[in-house]
């Protein structure tokens, strides 16, 4: 296949099955401050609650703090891009859902996103009722947390 063939605009390759959901924690991560805040407060009108990082480093500092289930990451950010951000992620949690949500858009980019970890791959501009729609059938589908 052509590498700069143009990727599919969604794409979900698989999705992890947590023992069980310590919350419905999302973080979003992309150095444009601006497109991140706005997906931000797209999620939150959704019902969910959303933390904000706009660079690698700080979307790991988060991710180790807060433990978010669900990780939105960009991949060209400047200081700690997505591809390794995301390879650390799930070294470090397997269970979290992670999308790319990128405005790279090639079949070899797609590729590499999903070798990196990536449970699915959303082209900018996103289509948020289907982001919506896989984070809400991601949380559904999670056991609860016993509060013992």
């Amino acid at each position: 296949m052509d590498p700069f063939a143009p990727a599919p605009k969604v794409t979900v390759w698989r999705m992890p099955r947590p023992a069980s959901l310590q919350n419905h924690l999302l973080m979003i991560a992309d150095d444009d401050q601006l497109a991140c805040q706005s997906a931000a407060q797209v999620l939150r009108l959704a019902g969910f609650e959303v933390l904000t990082a706009y660079s690698g480093q700080e979307a790991l500092r988060l991710a180790r703090a807060a433990q978010p289930t669900v990780a939105i990451l960009d991949l060209s950010m400047r200081i700690g891009n997505g591809w390794d951000t995301a390879t650390t992620l799930r070294d470090e949690a397997q269970e979290m859902l992670l999308i790319a949500h990128t405005g790279f858009s090639t079949h070899s980019e797609w590729q590499r996103a999903e070798s990196c970890g990536f449970d699915a791959y959303f082209v900018k501009p996103c289509d948020h009722d289907r982001l919506i729609g896989l984070i809400k059938e991601f949380l559904d589908s999670c056991p609860r947390a016993s509060s013992d």
